[in-house]
């Protein structure tokens, strides 16, 4: 079932493929629903990824995961969003996580989500960093490992010892869906000779 000129699909034989799917691409997922089912897709590029999951009375595990955790984030407009949020339905729940690179070394800096929270970027702050330094950020799975990569590489500003500016800030026009129990990884990369303190302030929201 296309929903878009020259598409192709893929359809899912479970409903623990779909799932990882929607973990690993995080997509604005769609479903429709029938009598006796629900047909669910998303659009990726040129591929329509669908899964039809049946009902039953009593629902079973997979109809009660559905309707409970993903249904609500369903069919939200597919595409980019000119804003983070289309309604006031969210409030800020903003943190931080803080640590040290030794030299010429990597440092994983590592926020677990205690909750489902939403996050489009932060601020990074500096204290020892060379112009060289870089960073990735990945969001990791305490099974599956990695499952979305953020910021594939980025370098950083220099930010000599005792002087904890300039700060960077990494920010995007959307907020994506980070669920409880994964981890926001930044992997620092450092490239000089003195310890560098990290500080990394996290722009998260959580629907209310």
């Amino acid at each position: 079932m296309a929903r878009i000129c020259d598409t192709v699909n893929i359809t899912q034989s479970t409903w623990a493929n779909y799932r990882e799917l929607l973990v690993l691409k995080n997509p604005n997922w769609q479903h429709e629903e029938h009598a006796d089912e629900y047909f669910l897709f998303f659009e990726d590029g040129a591929a329509v990824y669908d899964y039809t999951l049946k009902k039953s009375d009593p629902p079973g595990v997979d109809q009660i995961e559905w309707e409970t955790v993903y249904q609500p984030q369903s069919n939200f407009a597919i595409g980019s969003r000119q804003y983070a949020f289309a309604s006031g339905d969210f409030d800020f729940a903003g943190d931080a996580v803080f640590n040290t690179c030794a030299p010429g070394s990597t440092k994983d800096i590592d926020y677990v989500l205690a909750e489902d929270l939403y996050i489009n970027g932060g601020t990074i702050m500096l204290d020892g960093s060379v112009i060289g330094d870089w960073v990735n950020v990945d969001v990791i799975h305490p099974v599956l490992g990695v499952v979305k990569t953020f910021i594939k590489k980025r370098y950083v500003p220099a930010a000599p010892v005792g002087i904890s500016t300039p700060m960077m800030s990494v920010n995007t026009a959307y907020a994506a869906k980070i669920q409880a129990g994964l981890t926001v990884r930044l992997t620092y990369h450092s490239t000089g000779i003195v310890p560098v303190k990290i500080g990394v302030n996290y722009d998260l929201h959580r629907a209310i």
